[in-house]
């Protein structure tokens, strides 16, 4: 049975990326699933934890428990691989009573689309994936994001040389002031991925930001599509396959 009744929970790079929050709506909306958002939706507080600021981020934690209760949630969809390791893995550490239910988006459109939800169309383009540290090691979701993929008809699939657990950082929040490293990071998947297809296909938009950033600087021809924008795509929800940072 597909995943219903749920709140949406959007996280901050979706507010950055927001074409393919959008995108997921579309999908949900075609998919006739029910879904609420919020209309004052705060951090996760992912990045605490990830600092080190561990006072902070169960405060954060406690405080966004309260909002959740306020609003009546028990289950959340999220985009972001971090917003879904910081609520999934991070909250039960510190919150005695968490109870609410977490699948990230890739989850749920693979089970919109195993139950026919939506109809997909042919892409007749070359792709291959690039598994994000949050959502493949930390998560350990490595199929869903495959069977999208896998179920869009003439979309020529190839693997990475690293996939899966073994897959390589893509330089994640690695940025000011070490430019440099995330640089050496990113480039080396793009030039790994340029032997596979012309698209690197994510379900992560740190990773998305990496490739698409660091492949224009660079003046190189890959960029990265985010699974959801895809799967709009073949579904005939947009006109456009987005292929840059908007």
């Amino acid at each position: 049975m597909v995943w219903n009744n749920f709140h949406y929970f959007l996280g901050c790079t979706s507010i950055a990326y927001k074409k393919t929050a959008l995108n997921m709506i579309k999908i949900l909306d075609e998919a006739k699933i029910s879904y609420k958002l919020f209309e004052n939706e705060p951090c996760c507080g992912g990045i605490l934890f990830l600092q080190g600021n561990l006072e902070e981020g169960i405060k954060k934690a406690k405080e966004n428990f309260q909002y959740f209760k306020n609003n009546n949630v028990s289950k959340l969809l999220v985009n972001c691989p971090e917003c879904l390791l910081t609520l999934k893995q991070e909250y039960p550490k510190y919150l005695e009573n968490w109870n609410i239910e977490i699948k990230h988006t890739t989850e749920l459109i693979a089970e919109i689309i195993k139950e026919k939800l939506i109809k997909l169309n042919p892409i007749n383009k070359k792709v291959t994936y690039h598994d994000s540290c949050h959502l493949g090691r930390f998560n350990n979701i490595y199929e869903a994001p495959r069977f999208i993929i896998k179920s869009i008809p003439e979309l020529k699939f190839k693997e990475m040389d690293l996939r899966r657990e073994y897959s390589q950082c893509c330089g994640g929040t690695i940025r000011d002031p070490y430019f440099e490293v995330r640089n050496d990071l990113t480039l080396d998947i793009l030039k790994s991925s340029r032997r596979k297809g012309k698209i690197i296909l994510t379900g992560c938009p740190t990773c998305r930001y990496n490739f698409n950033a660091v492949a224009e600087h660079f003046e190189q021809k890959m960029r990265s599509v985010d699974i959801i924008d895809l799967v709009a795509y073949s579904a005939g929800l947009i006109s456009e396959l987005p292929m840059n940072n908007e």
